[in-house]
């Protein structure tokens, strides 16, 4: 998998730059030409974690906020509805936009389309503001006359999309600061309260307990061979960056979250959540099956899934169906290729992905509700255990101490 710089040419002769990500040359040519444009520069460019599009990794949209974007949508798609001209829609909004990406991306789109450009030829010209599948969204309603729809359309995908991902954060947070205060609290009482516990006992040659000489090992081990562990912590983040920068280690780091005990259930949920809606929204918009199923694969977040649809849409060109080549992939649910098998018996595809698209949505919500309920006590057992363990092993020598007094007194 690489990211490839190109330069294409539209229908009418218009020229657009952005990146596409592919497989290989053969395919980012391929992915662009079912977009409706024609290749005419394609070099490929070192993708690292600082260039990388974080937003799509997440399912965000571009490289604008979606704080940004979605209102954007709805208030194109109202002007749109109320009969006002591109142009002039274009223009308001301008005005309404706040300074930054977005606002420029406007102006420029309205002074393409002022100069009798569609509308979809002058967005795919800043691919950071309008991605590819908005782009070829709003080529489609364009086509049908149903460009109000699909604005409106877009904008509820792309909420539902922050929504997914804002209860995920939220989920994610509280065990991210109880892990990093069982850090600082197991840190301080290892540099600051054990040594001052074990110099006393020392000058008193008591013979300290196994649990006192493990923590006590921590504690000189911090104190004195700090480097060893900023080594370690340096290592994880070399691994992870190499692992970001190298497209077939993304594979298997997404493929290998999906096998992960509940946590993998929640990757997979939000998957699956996420092709159905695009699929569902590409599907109504009435745009050709191998193309929303190219743009399904350049939106998913996890890489092991975007491999698996484009087998899927390499099995649809030879002839195949839907539901078949989602099934011998083996990467979606059997509940997803059922219901679009019925889709394609019923000649409903669209609403049966969203119906799947909404199980998910449903089951990802109640699974992070659950786990946040199920966090809570066990982290915060869990930092009670830690800070337990270290205060413990500072008080057995004092026992110890106490016996020894004991003992004495009683000679």
């Amino acid at each position: 998998m690489g990211v490839y710089q190109y330069e294409a040419m539209a229908a009418r002769g218009a020229r657009s730059r952005g990146s596409i990500e592919a497989e290989d040359e053969t395919a980012a040519v391929r992915q662009l030409s079912e977009q409706g444009l024609y290749v005419v520069e394609l070099r490929a460019i070192d993708e690292s974690i600082w260039t990388r599009d974080i937003n799509v990794h997440f399912g965000l949209f571009g490289g604008v906020k979606l704080e940004q974007f979605v209102p954007f949508c709805r208030q194109f798609a109202t002007l749109v509805r109320a009969g006002v001209p591109l142009v002039n829609s274009l223009e308001v909004l301008h005005e309404q936009t706040e300074k930054g990406m977005l606002k420029s991306a406007i102006f420029a789109v309205a002074a393409s389309v002022r100069d009798g450009r569609p509308l979809w030829e002058s967005l795919a010209e800043h691919p950071r503001a309008f991605p590819p599948l908005f782009v070829q969204m709003v080529r489609a309603g364009e086509a049908s006359g149903t460009l109000d729809e699909v604005l409106e359309n877009t904008a509820g995908y792309q909420e539902r999309q922050r929504e997914t991902i804002e209860k995920i954060r939220s989920a994610m947070i509280y065990p991210i600061v109880v892990a990093v205060m069982a850090v600082v609290v197991s840190i301080f009482l290892l540099l600051r309260v054990i040594p001052t516990f074990v110099s006393v006992f020392a000058a008193q040659h008591i013979q300290l307990p196994l649990p006192t000489r493990i923590v006590l090992g921590a504690s000189s081990l911090i104190t004195h061979r700090w480097y060893i562990g900023l080594m370690i912590v340096a290592l994880i983040l070399g691994a992870v960056l190499w692992v970001n920068r190298h497209g077939p280690s993304l594979y298997w780091r997404d493929r290998i979250l999906l096998r992960i005990p509940v946590f993998g259930q929640l990757v997979e949920k939000r998957a699956m959540a996420q092709v159905s809606r695009t699929l569902a929204m590409l599907f109504h918009a009435a745009l050709p099956a191998l193309q929303a199923i190219a743009l399904s694969a350049d939106a998913v977040g996890n890489r092991y899934v975007a491999g698996a649809l484009r087998e899927v849409r390499d099995a649809l060109g030879d002839g195949g169906s839907l539901s078949g080549a989602l099934r011998e992939t083996g990467a979606f649910s059997p509940l997803m290729v059922q219901m679009v098998r019925v889709g394609e018996a019923t000649g409903h595809l669209d609403e049966m992905l969203a119906k799947v698209a909404d199980f998910y949505e449903s089951e990802l919500e109640m699974m992070v509700d659950r786990l946040r309920q199920l966090m809570e006590p066990i982290l915060t057992a869990l930092l009670a255990g830690v800070v337990g363990i270290i205060v413990l092993a500072a008080l057995l020598p004092m026992f110890a101490l106490y016996q020894g007094m004991g003992s004495s007194t009683g000679m």
